[in-house]
């Protein structure tokens, strides 16, 4: 019997690896039945939580994250750049968004903008926050510049310290804030400003879910 409990025991661990991605979505009164249940090698518990009540969670999570219509209800954006090409006729190529849920990369169809009812092209690319990790890279400082994305708060209102428009700074720091699922690349914001701070605003925004959860 014991053989049998633990070869069980031992068949969940790739599930038990895989949901640690979902920390973050799932309360902390289910995440202490789970310790517990692993701790005494509760294979019943463990299987009746993981095809339960976190399945649901993680289901439910899932399909919010990639629901193309933007934006759905709650979802406000706290940081936004678009990409453009040209110098006197600019295109816009592509626009780079965080909201309180998730970020994107959108690639404009046409006359879409995003902010639309036509919500997301099928092009975009979309990571849930509370799901991904983000890593700094080639972090640079510049003198010339112009701002490359803005924080835009609730509302239109801006963060203190941040600036609402593409003006000019006299000493700025600019970096890839690369946005990763499972340890592997899914994207990146290529050169923005305040790369740090961005991060920062994300590691928030990860802390208040959790915490809305408890």
């Amino acid at each position: 019997m014991n053989g049998e409990v633990s070869k069980d025991f031992s068949e969940l661990q790739p599930r038990l690896e895989e949901i640690k991605t979902f920390t973050n979505i799932i309360p902390d009164n289910i995440e202490r039945e789970l310790e517990k249940a692993v701790k005494n090698k509760d294979v019943e518990t463990i299987r009746n939580l993981l095809d339960g009540r976190i399945k649901s969670l993680i289901d439910k999570y899932i399909a919010t994250i990639s629901n193309p219509s933007f934006p759905l209800e709650g979802e406000q954006i706290l940081w936004m750049h678009t990409v453009t090409k040209g110098i006197f006729n600019k295109e816009i190529i592509a626009r780079w968004v965080i909201t309180n849920l998730r970020a994107v990369v959108s690639i404009p169809q046409g006359k879409y903008y995003l902010g639309k009812e036509t919500g997301f092209p099928t092009t975009a690319k979309i990571v849930g926050l509370a799901t991904c990790d983000t890593v700094v890279m080639n972090q640079h400082r510049s003198s010339k510049g112009n701002r490359v994305g803005t924080f835009t708060g609730v509302s239109g209102r801006s963060f203190v310290g941040t600036s609402m428009s593409s003006t000019s700074s006299q000493s700025s720091s600019y970096g890839d804030l690369v946005f990763l699922v499972k340890g592997k690349e899914s994207f990146r914001f290529q050169g923005i400003s305040d790369p740090n701070g961005v991060r920062r605003l994300i590691e928030t925004i990860k802390k208040q879910t959790k915490k809305g959860l408890t």
